[in-house]
């Protein structure tokens, strides 16, 4: 495994190899569960300002996932954030996302506004024609509620498109 690898390994896992038993396969695991954690805590005192910002944030987190990762950083007012929660997890082409489950936790931590972001696993970060219709359903969502939706980005690999940047929402 390499680093990356490794902090994704789960319990199964890390016990079939030789020697790791039951408490050194924990301690490694909640190794990795602090970190996340305290990356996370200064991810807080973060204040977006560009796109770019939130590429820098996620794309080491999602950028090279198998899978589709939905992602919604919420803001205060002055576009500190608040809270990142995951809201889904899809397959290799596909995210499952509902404005309800995008603003639930938006409403529950009095978030001003939101910003989504999600990977390609193909590592294409061009939006299909489902993620604009999408976006703009969770932009008129949104206006209902007063929460705002400022950017939903894409990210494939190292490559991010910002949906506002390239004038699409």
């Amino acid at each position: 495994f390499n680093l990356k690898d490794l902090s994704e390994i789960n319990y199964s896992q890390i016990t079939k190899f030789n020697g790791i038993k039951q408490s050194k396969a924990t301690q490694i695991i909640a190794c990795f569960e602090f970190a996340r954690r305290l990356a996370e805590y200064k991810n807080n005192s973060i204040t977006i300002k560009t796109s770019r910002d939130i590429a820098d944030l996620l794309s080491p987190e999602i950028g090279f996932k198998k899978k589709e990762h939905l992602i919604g950083i919420y803001l205060d007012t002055r576009n500190k954030i608040i809270r990142k929660e995951i809201i889904s997890i899809g397959t290799v082409d596909t995210s499952l996302i509902h404005p309800r489950e995008v603003f639930a936790p938006a409403v529950e931590c009095g978030a001003k506004s939101v910003i989504l972001a999600h990977n390609h696993p193909s590592g294409n970060p061009v939006p299909s024609s489902e993620d604009i219709k999408i976006t703009k359903r969770i932009i008129n969502s949104g206006e209902i509620l007063g929460i705002q939706l400022i950017d939903h980005i894409i990210i494939g690999g190292n490559e991010y498109l910002s949906m506002k940047d390239k004038g699409l929402i």
